[in-house]
């Protein structure tokens, strides 16, 4: 069975200077297209970036994100990469020895309930002796390196949030995140992000009378039309007359366990990063 890339792409922040010309008039744009191994929160496994060079790489500069999708196979349906990986667990087709290291891995998963199917697949003093982070007092103490965690930032906050204005929008713009949270107000932010949702940030929930579910951030509405920004930071435009129901959910677009894929030492590199980014 073979399989289909379906990607979603913001137009609007393409650098027009770097169109190719080919031959008979035809223009291109050249874009790295990653498949990750595992989806986030919303089931997209694709990254679309700008190309980097092997000396942008070396020095580690932040990825440019222009969208995102995921992988379809050939019968229509979509399928996680964390959803067969769960399958082949449940149909015990994965050797004893390798379980906890599977498990392990699924722990970067953005859904939460990712997480929990994969740890019932866990002795109980297994999932007992998993490590957590230490308590917000703690973490408060501990110096980080804002180096890398300006890597962290990139591999698991730029889809969502601009920093210097790379990144996609969706969350808010965290450029000068560093003057107005303190350390303990960061970590707040990311380990209870539905304690605090800023105003403007709202998450509203959009179901069609197609049948279709949509989630994002409010950009404009009125008595006709309502103008969702969704993740991907990509614009969606619904006809009031289309709708099925809209309405505000209390939960974040950010995700509960965002912090339960890093380790600790990443996550006091990533609010050490962020602690540095003040107004200039």
């Amino acid at each position: 069975m073979g399989s289909i890339a379906s990607i979603s792409i913001d137009l609007s922040k393409l650098d027009k200077s770097k169109i190719v010309n080919g031959k008979n008039g035809q223009k291109y744009y050249n874009l790295n297209i990653g498949i990750n191994d595992l989806s986030d929160q919303y089931g997209n496994n694709i990254q679309v970036t700008e190309p980097q060079t092997l000396e942008q790489r070396n020095a580690k500069e932040p990825k440019i994100f222009y969208g995102n999708g995921k992988v379809f196979w050939t019968d229509g349906n979509a399928y996680p990469t964390e959803e067969f990986v769960l399958d082949l667990l449940d149909k015990k087709k994965i050797a004893p020895a390798y379980i906890p290291l599977v498990v392990e891995s699924l722990q970067k998963a953005w859904r939460k309930s990712i997480r929990m199917k994969a740890n019932s697949y866990l002795d109980k003093h297994q999932i007992e002796t998993k490590k957590t982070h230490p308590a917000t007092a703690e973490l408060i103490k501990m110096s980080g390196d804002a180096v890398k965690g300006k890597v962290v930032f990139t591999n698991s906050c730029a889809m969502c949030h601009v920093v210097n204005n790379e990144g996609i929008e969706l969350g808010p713009k965290l450029s000068e995140i560093g003057s107005k949270l303190s350390k303990e107000g960061l970590y707040m932010s990311i380990l209870h992000p539905n304690a605090g949702i800023g105003f403007g940030y709202e998450t509203f929930e959009v179901k069609t009378k197609s049948g279709d579910t949509y989630q994002g951030i409010i950009v404009s509405k009125n008595e006709t039309d309502i103008v969702l920004r969704i993740p991907g930071g990509l614009i969606k435009s619904f006809k009031t007359s289309a709708l099925k129901s809209y309405k505000q959910i209390p939960e974040s677009l950010m995700p509960e366990g965002l912090a339960d894929g890093m380790n600790t030492t990443e996550l006091v590199d990533l609010i050490e990063y962020l602690s540095t980014l003040k107004k200039k």
